[in-house]
């Protein structure tokens, strides 16, 4: 499973109202997978705050996920599927492209995409089946 920002985030933060729904979720998990992207974008705020929180958001992310580069094929799979919205014309800010390759991330590899965002299109993107929300 391929988790977005959001549920990297609240794995994350104790503090956050969704840490124990994303950690129970992904518990039951045999294979958490992060996208590179994902990675670096968690990380802005560790490296804002200094070499402390760096360090131990890397740990917490490196122990909770396994790191996944972007190949071509997912930006690829993730720019079609943003094409699609447009074509049906739905607004593609509505699916970020980081978002975007997430879930081209679960297609591409016929897995599931894990998020806290209830406002991805999923219907009209036909892979409602592939993203469980917490």
């Amino acid at each position: 499973m391929f988790v977005d920002t959001g549920i990297a985030i609240a794995v994350l933060d104790v503090d956050d109202p969704r840490h124990r729904p994303a950690v129970s979720r992904l518990a039951r998990e045999p294979d958490p997978r992060i996208l590179s992207s994902t990675w670096g974008e968690v990380m802005v705020a560790a490296y804002a705050k200094g070499e402390r929180q760096i360090r131990l958001a890397t740990e917490i992310l490196d122990t909770a996920f396994d790191r996944v580069d972007l190949d071509r094929e997912v930006v690829e799979t993730a720019a079609r599927l943003r094409g699609r919205l447009l074509r049906k014309g739905v607004a593609s800010s509505r699916l970020p492209m980081l978002d975007a390759m997430v879930v081209a991330a679960a297609v591409v590899h016929d897995d599931k995409a894990m998020t806290t965002d209830r406002t991805w299109p999923l219907a009209e993107l036909r892979v409602k089946q592939r993203v469980v929300i917490v």
